[in-house]
């Protein structure tokens, strides 16, 4: 299922479009694996929801498991 984000009226200036998505994301922490969701996806990134973000700068891979398996 796909939700389109809502709109805030401020010019987009991304250089690539983001596509709103609805994805489970396990995000590989040194304190543990979390789940989460990805919101939206473009070729230069993806907006993942989180309740405590990591440190800035912070590296640390990123499962996407895909509805197809």
């Amino acid at each position: 299922m796909i939700h389109l984000a809502q709109s805030t009226g401020a010019p987009n200036l991304r250089a690539f479009q983001r596509t709103p998505v609805e994805l489970t994301a396990l995000i590989i922490t040194p304190k543990g694996t979390v789940e989460t969701r990805i919101r939206d996806i473009s070729p230069a990134g993806m907006f993942i929801e989180m309740e405590k973000m990591p440190a800035f700068a912070a590296v640390f891979p990123v499962l996407v498991p895909l509805p197809t398996g």
